[in-house]
């Protein structure tokens, strides 16, 4: 199946075993219906409550499931399985189902018809259906700031857990990317446009029901220091050479 593979899916899971079965079911029959060949990557970071289990019920021949031994990070294990997967497109989804199947279809759609380096998904996109607390609103404006400054980022929500990347992006850009948290996505944008990967379109998300997960001041503190050291590091780097497209 490698090199015949339209489009790759990773999914990373950590301490999501109550949810993760039932959202891979999900995504399988929504890929199902399309008409491309496809394969589901999902990447445990490390099973602390049983996700593994959970998923060995599910017999799917485009389903590969990797169990790693330990907590790495979430920017580690989707870096380990959009490196390891064999789609022209390679996209990421967060596990936990928060962002439905079908805005993975509709976002693959749009990288079909755009021929888009990226598509990332946005809250901010006007057809997106979003709700969540003023203060994640905060947080989330100040960081879009941070990252213009730092970066010259022009997407309005780099931190979306759906993204769409076309293989050389991947194959170009991820070996360079260092971050294990939560400010890779940062990481990935910036290093992409260094290596001269500029067309990023946006598209809808729906978020279903409420954020289940929280931002801690500690996230937020960790997060600036992430991007902060990003930045450190991009000031030094330099591709070898400009991908052909």
């Amino acid at each position: 199946m490698r090199g015949h593979l339209d489009l790759s899916v990773v999914i990373p899971t950590y301490r999501q075993s109550e949810v993760i079965g039932p959202q891979i079911r999900q995504v399988l029959q929504a890929l199902d219906r399309l008409d491309c060949n496809y394969e589901v990557l999902v990447v445990v970071d490390g099973d602390e409550d049983g996700a593994s289990t959970a998923l060995a019920a599910i017999s799917h021949a485009r389903l590969r499931v990797t169990v790693n031994d330990r907590n790495a990070g979430k920017g580690s294990v989707v870096r380990q399985g959009l490196l390891a997967a064999h789609g022209r497109a390679r996209a990421f989804l967060d596990g936990g189902g928060d962002i439905p199947p079908q805005c993975l279809i509709d976002a693959y759609a749009l990288y079909a018809a755009s021929n888009a380096d990226i598509v990332v998904g946005s809250k901010l996109h006007p057809q997106s259906v979003v709700e969540y607390p003023l203060l994640r609103r905060i947080y989330s404006w100040g960081y879009r700031q941070l990252t213009r400054a730092l970066f010259g980022l022009g997407v309005r929500d780099t931190q979306s857990g759906l993204k769409i990347y076309t293989a050389p992006v991947v194959e170009n850009v991820f070996p360079h990317v260092q971050t294990s948290g939560f400010a890779f996505d940062i990481e990935a944008l910036a290093l992409a446009m260094r290596f001269g990967f500029r067309s990023i379109v946006e598209a809808p998300i729906v978020v279903n029901g409420h954020f289940r997960s929280t931002i801690r001041p500690t996230t937020v503190v960790s997060m600036l220091i992430e991007t902060l050291m990003v930045a450190a590091r991009l000031q030094k780097f330099r591709p070898d050479r400009h991908p052909s497209r």
